[in-house]
């Protein structure tokens, strides 16, 4: 409930700004508002053009913050979905079908545990400026999407090989603790970037299809 309230505010103050101007609502720009977000987030080409320092240009496509956020972002994606649709079929219809999510899961888990490790270097080393300087908030989302990951991957292992014992009751509960503190704090933690930022770029793309169709 404290999490849901929190969003709704932040959300709710994002919508006032979008209905203020009725004009761009109605003259049918949401879809291709919505066509540019989407191609943003596919490709993080925005991400890429705010890093353009020529040493990272030089690195591997894969060691680039624009792709390491990528991976990121899909690997926690995939989870979500993987978490969704266990949740789905298991539970609520009682069914056997998991390979899907633990395939989806596993490979998520795997893009996560490489985007995030890979930030925690750069940040470690400080050769760039973005990852010059870490702030309280960064060090700890970064610590909890690690953690995640890692226990995720050990709870993985255990129940597939069908282990027992008070230290994997341990991991469980310290898993399901760090990943119920990560939903209820989103709205005021770095992680709420992943949802205002598409906001604002969808605001943003709105704005500029309307004054392209002004200008037309």
């Amino acid at each position: 409930i404290f999490a849901v309230i929190l969003l709704t505010a932040g959300v709710v103050t994002y919508f006032k700004r979008l209905l203020k101007n009725r004009e761009i609502v109605f003259k049918g720009q949401i879809v291709n508002a919505f066509i540019a977000l989407l191609k943003e987030v596919l490709t993080m080409k925005r991400h890429g053009e705010c890093l353009d320092e020529s040493s990272l240009q030089k690195r591997p496509w894969y060691l680039r913050p624009r792709f390491v956020h990528g991976f990121i972002l899909w690997g926690f994606l995939s989870l979500l979905f993987a978490t969704t649709s266990d949740f789905f079929f298991i539970y609520l219809l009682g069914t056997d079908f998991y390979f899907p999510a633990r395939l989806t899961g596993t490979i998520g888990g795997l893009m996560l545990m490489y985007g995030v490790s890979i930030a925690i270097w750069e940040r470690i080393r400080r050769h760039h400026r973005h990852s010059r300087h870490t702030h309280p908030a960064d060090a700890w989302l970064l610590f909890f999407l690690f953690m995640l990951g890692f226990t995720g991957f050990w709870l993985e292992l255990v129940v597939m090989a069908k282990i027992q014992g008070p230290l994997h009751d341990w991991i469980l509960l310290i898993h399901a603790a760090m990943a119920m503190e990560l939903v209820l704090l989103v709205a005021i933690t770095k992680l709420a970037h992943a949802i205002y930022r598409p906001l604002s770029l969808f605001i943003y793309h709105l704005q500029q299809k309307a004054k392209e169709l002004n200008n037309a």
